[in-house]
C-alpha cells in the first residue's frame, strides 16, 4: 500500500508539475529531463508489476498507471520543445 501511495503521489506531483509548465510556456530541458527520468522509474515499475504480479488488481493499475505516465512524459518533452 505505500508503494501505491508514493507512486500516486509522484504522478500527481509531476503531472501538476507538468501542466504547470505547459501553461506557462516553457521548461528548461534540465528540468526536463529530470521529470523524465523519475517518471520512467514509475513506468520501468509498472512494466514489471504487470509481467510479474499475480494480482489482478496490481495488473489492472499498471495497465490504467502505464499511458498516464508515458502521457506525462511527452508532455514534458513536447514543453521543452515548445519553449525553444
Amino acid at each position: 500500500m505505500k508503494w501505491l501511495n508514493m507512486t500516486l503521489f509522484r504522478a500527481l506531483t509531476l503531472a501538476s508539475f507538468t501542466g504547470y509548465a505547459q501553461s506557462a510556456g516553457h521548461i528548461g530541458p534540465q528540468i526536463a529531463a529530470i521529470v523524465v527520468s523519475v517518471n520512467q522509474v514509475d513506468i520501468d515499475a509498472g512494466k514489471l508489476a504487470e509481467s510479474k504480479s499475480g494480482s489482478k488488481d496490481v495488473e489492472a493499475f499498471a495497465q490504467r498507471m502505464l499511458p498516464e505516465h508515458r502521457g506525462v512524459n511527452k508532455a514534458a518533452a513536447d514543453a521543452c520543445t515548445s519553449s525553444a
